[in-house]
């Protein structure tokens, strides 16, 4: 038969263990929380639908030019950038048919969420014009004058996003990507090569959308 002292004793070292296993166990369970709920890595969702960029890429790393004059095409402004969330395509040497459905998906998603409220900014289009070749004007020029463009160097496009996207020759990759309202550009989502393709994406861009605005 054991002694009562012996068993306060056992009981206060068990509840001691308990509690420092409690200390351990707390912080974890906190931060995987917030991951799930996208507290954590600039506010994107564990739970998106489009790829992450570890890290996220400034648009500013990409040699873009702002305030530069091309034609009579609508030009990035430093005071555009922070009035909106940004779909951003980069527009690749030549323009096929996933290039065509990708502008395509912009105009879709932006017509649906481009409203403003007071706690939801505008949803805007961003093509980039990688070193401004004469093609990209061409082919853009028939775009809205919704539609915003940047000139950009290609070889800081393809040095910057190879950081978080472990591909080659991005510049000409097709992706559109998400942008917040700081430059950051955050997810990407690949080339859709037909129709159905291109529905899909654009109803992931909307869900992606819906949860970060």
């Amino acid at each position: 038969m054991k002694q009562p002292g012996i068993q306060t004793h056992q009981l206060r070292t068990r509840k001691t263990l308990i509690f420092l296993a409690a200390l351990f166990v707390a912080p974890i369970a906190i931060v995987v929380i917030a991951l799930q709920l996208g507290w954590l890595d600039g506010g994107v969702p564990t739970s998106h639908r489009g790829q992450r960029l570890t890290p996220p890429v400034a648009l500013i790393e990409l040699g873009i030019s702002l305030d530069h004059a091309i034609g009579s095409l609508h030009m990035l402004t430093a005071r555009d950038v922070a009035t909106a969330w940004w779909l951003v395509y980069i527009l690749p040497s030549q323009c096929d048919t996933a290039c065509r459905l990708t502008q395509n998906i912009m105009v879709e998603v932006t017509q649906n969420n481009g409203s403003v409220t007071e706690h939801q900014p505008a949803v805007k289009r961003l093509i980039l014009l990688p070193d401004t070749h004469t093609n990209a004007a061409s082919i853009v020029a028939s775009q809205t004058d919704a539609t915003h463009y940047a000139p950009a160097r290609r070889t800081a496009i393809n040095f910057a996003l190879s950081n978080a996207i472990k591909e080659q020759n991005l510049s000409d990759a097709g992706h559109l990507y998400l942008m917040n309202p700081s430059g950051q550009i955050l997810l990407f989502y690949a080339a859709a090569m037909n129709e159905e393709e291109a529905i899909k994406r654009a109803d992931d861009v909307r869900s992606d959308l819906a949860r970060l605005r």
